[in-house]
């Protein structure tokens, strides 16, 4: 439970018509959903994370990979992160430790991330809801928020992205099993009901040599292995 907990440290529970802060510190465990603490954050009128809004996974994974947009990334609002690190135990990365790349960081490989510090700002709620359905509009005219995933299974490359790369060679909707490469989004892999692993992993090989064919482009993935290679 501690490693899904979420703690506004009494922002949620001050006194009305209090003053409010210029940023709030919200501590969330890394197993919790990333949507959840989207949705807390907005509920108290909190900016920081309205370009997260339909984007899958944990927090913690969300911190380990940086997950964002094109315009805004997970790592410009954490203000700390707590990762035990086998042979030495828990150690606090502050912010400015931390290297954050694309769909990256510097946290350590080996690490396990137990929870992190983010530091949003109060706002206006209806502005705030304005910015996170306009961003939910867009994700679901491009991409299959009805069907799991994995979100975006591969990095742009060469300054094209990986979903018109794939689309390009005509794999839209092309399955193995029960995973599809869908046919809403090229860079997304949706599973149908049934997907294994494999399924998964097959679709990605086969969109990795068709782009590698037609375009000369090696396309690397964004999404993490877990007991298998890349």
């Amino acid at each position: 439970r501690e490693f899904a907990r979420l703690d506004f440290h009494g922002f949620d529970q001050r006194p009305e018509g209090e003053p409010l802060p210029a940023s709030v510190l919200v501590t969330a465990g890394a197993a919790l959903p990333l949507s959840r603490l989207v949705q807390a954050a907005f509920g108290l009128g909190l900016a920081g994370l309205e370009f997260a809004v339909g984007t899958p996974g944990t927090v913690g994974g969300a911190a380990r990979m940086n997950a964002g947009t094109a315009s805004r990334w997970f790592g410009s609002v954490v203000d700390s992160v707590t990762v035990f690190i086998p042979g030495q135990g828990l150690r606090i990365f502050a912010a400015e430790e931390i290297e954050w790349g694309y769909r990256s960081s510097s946290l350590p490989a080996d690490g396990i991330i137990v929870e992190l510090v983010a530091r949003l700002a109060p706002s206006d709620k209806m502005m705030l809801h304005a910015a996170m359905e306009a961003g939910l509009k867009r994700r679901r005219a491009s991409q299959p928020l009805s069907l799991p995933s994995c979100g975006s299974v591969f990095k742009g490359a060469g300054g094209t992205s990986a979903g018109e790369l794939i689309e390009s060679c005509g794999l839209k909707g092309c399955s193995c099993g029960g995973a599809e490469i869908s046919p809403v989004h090229a860079n997304f892999i949706v599973n149908n009901g049934s997907a294994t692993a494999q399924d998964v992993l097959s679709l990605m090989k086969l969109a990795r040599d068709k782009v590698r064919e037609k375009h000369g482009v090696e396309l690397q993935p964004e999404v993490r292995f877990l007991g298998f290679s890349d």
